[in-house]
């Protein structure tokens, strides 16, 4: 892939119209107690905020390719720590000339080929990174702008909850009628005709109403799916597929629309099929997204033989997020983070295996994956990357206390206090340049959401 003119998608200003929208639907989505929680509003707040990335010019490498047929290219790389979307983002302020580069992860990339001997590579490198960190200044100067207006609209929204809630209190005391009383129910006596018993599904044939997993695929590449969805039933996963769950002569959209809503997770399998595929596809992808709105990330995307390049031509949404790739994630790895996206624990024969032979506890201080409030599992991308694991629990020791463990550390209060420093962990680790990999809320918790 060549380098691309960057900074060159949406206006910041457009961007920061686009997150009041989405901050508006995400607090609108809360339940009052938390709506009304101020402190908590805030916080919301600053999960809208964009994390402008800072380069780290001295940290930078090189690498070369040769060839008789073709001039000698240099690459560049510079890494930074920050969100890799902000390159596609158009700062208010103008300059003439260009950015340019490439993004991978968080690494800035920038090619040089070298017509003569005398060409000043690294002279050259230094004026393109001067280019970038001109317009990062710029959006990193437009935060307070996006800051103000966030809390603006935050604000704004606590003053309408707030009437809101205290009209339907108003309304509720005015009635001036006593409230229907529910109807006694009569003590059952013993039914003078039998009671009929239920025709017993034959073996293996009960479909739930709810699945840990929805599985969205293009029909051709059903020979990589059907292998996936048998190891995640082995691991007692339930998987909403097509195949096993869709009877004789039901609707298809129906089918589709009930998996969507009744699926904690969905598995996207993306492939040049899957993209080519608009009919359903489209539609459960835009389901799915439409579920996203509320602010909790539930597509699990799989690459399986596409590119960045394929999708950032579909959906440059999807082309940011972390995926599995199909060719280097075995159907193994695929279901030990399927198990910690849903708070539990992998089989001891896979622990065994990951921990060449010796079987090893979920986490450390004696927890169990069950009795977990919250936990997020972070790491650095490279030959000497980093692991930091993080976790909430209830105390054992006091009701309605809970506690925080970060490595050897614990940090113990209340729910606001753990919640604010679970929170802080995430954004600190990410400045750093930690990747988040798993994130999971086992006791759907709204206060631990990140």
């Amino acid at each position: 892939m060549g380098s691309q003119i960057l900074f060159n998608g949406q206006d910041i200003y457009d961007f920061v119209e686009i997150q009041k929208e989405k901050l508006k639907k995400v607090y609108e989505a809360l339940a009052d107690d938390k709506a009304l929680d101020e402190a908590f509003a805030l916080d919301l707040k600053s999960r809208f905020l964009l994390n402008v990335p800072r380069l780290r010019p001295d940290d930078w490498t090189s690498e070369r390719s040769d060839s008789a047929l073709h001039p000698i290219e240099i690459v560049a790389y510079i890494p930074f720590d920050g969100d890799p979307a902000v390159f596609n983002i158009r700062p208010s302020a103008f300059k003439s000339t260009v950015a340019q580069g490439e993004i991978v992860d968080h690494e800035l990339l920038i090619r040089v080929r070298p017509m003569s001997a005398d060409f000043d590579v690294a002279a050259y490198v230094r004026r393109e990174i001067a280019e970038v960190q001109w317009r990062l200044e710029s959006l990193r100067s437009s935060m307070v702008y996006m800051d103000q207006q966030l809390e603006a609209t935050i604000r704004g929204c606590i003053a309408i909850r707030k009437r809101s809630v205290e009209t339907r209190a108003k309304i509720v005391q005015n009635i001036g009628i006593p409230r229907r009383q529910p109807p006694s129910v009569p003590v059952p006596t013993a039914p003078s005709t039998p009671t009929p018993v239920p025709r017993p599904m034959p073996p293996g044939k009960s479909v739930p109403e709810t699945w840990d997993i929805f599985m969205s695929h293009a029909t051709p590449d059903k020979p990589y799916v059907e292998p996936l969805v048998e190891e995640l039933k082995r691991a007692d996963v339930t998987v909403w597929y097509d195949k096993h769950v869709l009877g004789w002569g039901e609707g298809l959209r129906r089918g589709i629309n009930k998996g969507l809503v009744n699926s904690r997770y969905a598995i996207v399998i993306l492939s040049k099929a899957f993209l080519a595929e608009r009919t359903w596809t489209e539609h459960e992808l835009n389901g799915l997204f439409a579920r996203e709105e509320l602010g909790k990330l539930i597509i699990l995307p799989i690459w399986h033989g596409i590119t960045r390049d394929d999708l950032l031509k579909y959906d440059p949404d999807l082309s940011d997020r972390l995926a599995k790739i199909s060719n280097t994630d075995s159907y193994d790895d695929i279901v030990d983070s399927v198990l910690e996206k849903l708070g539990r624990a992998a089989t001891e024969d896979k622990r065994s295996k990951n921990a060449g032979g010796k079987a090893e506890p979920a986490i450390k201080n004696g927890t169990d994956l069950r009795e977990l409030i919250a936990y997020a599992w972070y790491e650095t991308k490279g030959a000497d990357a980093k692991y930091v694991k993080i976790w909430v629990r209830k105390s054992s020791f006091m009701k309605d206390w809970y506690v925080l463990i970060d490595g050897e550390n614990e940090h113990d209060g209340t729910m606001n206090d753990v919640s604010g420093k679970f929170f802080a962990a995430d954004r600190y680790l990410k400045a750093q340049g930690f990747v988040r990999m798993t994130f999971s809320n086992p006791s759907n918790n709204p206060a631990f959401e990140l």
